[in-house]
């Protein structure tokens, strides 16, 4: 019988043990060196999760402001330039919003039989119209020390929202439209959401589904979207990759699982 072929002076089968061993040997230290390495106690762990948490949760609410403060300083989400014959036109989303629900209020029969609600909805919109009033009302050298309070903000509001609803012919041809009137229920979500998401995660959403609805509609009444509304929506975006991040990762959740 002829002897197995030698290589550098061992059979082949001595080889291929040879090499098992290794390669057992080498997975037995990698498992030992995984094994040896310190476990993080869970009070700690639990501590770094709800400190990561925080700082995202306190994040998210500093960029939920700078939506909010688009809304309520009344910036053009949309704008059709002046055109010979045609003056421009913009539209704010609160004053869309408030020029829609003025007139629903107007035709609704719910809202004619309860003059509460009817009120309600009217204070909604002053108070909301309130805080750029106040801020007009800082900013003008010619007010007087009376007039840089927010009641008196509030009672110039009040004067504010019937030209909005009756003097602006663009907004009314808005809010007229057939529904599903796209560019009205976008202001609706845009308002309600910059509203919300300063106290409720995840109104985020509704923010980022009016501006796009809001852009939509608005671009059939030949209308060109505006920085801000950029912004806002941006912001928004972040706002909920910032709130998927306060949630427990994924090792996280399996350890709980487990327990």
């Amino acid at each position: 019988m002829a002897n197995p072929k030698k290589t550098g002076g061992k059979p082949k089968k001595e080889r291929a043990g040879q090499g098992k061993k290794e390669e057992d040997e080498s997975l037995d230290s990698s498992s030992s060196s995984d094994d040896d390495q310190p476990v993080e106690p869970a009070a700690l762990r639990k501590k770094r999760e709800r400190g990561r948490k925080a700082f995202f949760g306190l994040l998210r609410n500093v960029l939920a402001l700078i939506p909010l403060g688009l809304i309520l300083a009344q910036q053009p989400f949309m704008m059709k330039p002046r055109q010979p014959g045609v003056n421009r036109v913009k539209v704010v989303p609160l004053h869309l919003a408030a020029c829609g629900s003025i007139q629903w209020a107007a035709t609704s029969a719910m809202m004619q039989k309860n003059d509460k609600l009817a009120a309600a909805l009217n204070t909604t919109a002053r108070v909301l119209l309130t805080p750029h009033e106040y801020i007009k009302a800082k900013q003008s050298k010619l007010a007087m020390p009376a007039e840089k309070t927010f009641a008196t903000a509030f009672k110039k509001a009040g004067k504010t929202l019937p030209r909005i609803v009756d003097n602006d012919t663009g907004l009314q041809n808005i809010a007229a439209a057939p529904m599903p009137n796209v560019p009205l229920i976008g202001a609706y979500l845009s308002v309600v959401g910059a509203v919300l998401a300063v106290l409720v995660a995840g109104a985020e959403y509704l923010l980022v589904i009016g501006c796009a609805m809001l852009m939509q509609g608005c671009r059939t009444f030949g209308m060109e979207p505006q920085p801000e509304m950029y912004v806002a929506g941006v912001v928004a975006v972040l706002g909920i990759v910032l709130m998927d991040a306060m949630k427990p990762k994924a090792e996280e959740r399996k350890r709980i699982k487990r327990r």
